[in-house]
């Protein structure tokens, strides 16, 4: 049964001002193994760890980031653009909220306030979900990949690191 449906914080997409920074919680991370961290791997570079406030729920195959203003906080990777227009156009793709996807979206990019771990603050784009939650299938951790005592286990992280994944989505 659907709990929630987050919408309390996160700017909408405007490209008119492209952030050159990008959160990733998913599969998109380094040690989630997908193939479309190659995106990454190969137009982007790694700032750091860090969290933005929000609950992270695990959807099965991927996980969903929800903005709360709760005190929570999903945790994850940020990383610079080297081309911030046509890597996340590809990423858009990815997501399903790109310009040939028919709304409504499962996966909204707007902006998020991230946390670096350094304690550096700074402005990324992040991939919101939009979709339904249950609070059953919240992961307490607020990290994916390393869910926890009393999370729910995700699928991805089962699975070894390197395992195959190209049916999965979400950063």
């Amino acid at each position: 049964m659907s709990e929630g449906h987050g919408r309390e914080a996160g700017e909408r997409r405007t490209d008119a001002r492209i952030s050159e920074h990008l959160f990733v919680y998913g599969s998109l991370r380094r040690d989630a193994g997908h193939a479309m961290h190659r995106v990454l791997a190969r137009d982007a570079s790694l700032v750091g760890e860090g969290s933005v406030a929000g609950r992270i729920y695990d959807l099965g195959p991927y996980p969903g980031a929800v903005p709360f203003s709760d005190g929570s906080r999903v945790h994850g990777e940020v990383y610079r653009l080297h081309r911030p227009a046509s890597t996340l156009a590809k990423l858009d793709r990815y997501e399903g909220c790109g310009p040939l996807d028919d709304p409504p979206y499962r996966f909204e990019r707007a902006h998020g306030h991230v946390r670096l771990d350094s304690g550096e603050t700074l402005t990324a784009w992040v991939y919101w979900y939009r979709g339904s939650w249950s609070a059953d299938r919240r992961i307490d951790s607020g990290d994916f990949l390393r869910p926890g005592r009393g999370a729910a286990e995700s699928k991805l992280a089962r699975r070894s690191p390197r395992g195959s994944r190209t049916a999965l989505r979400s950063d």
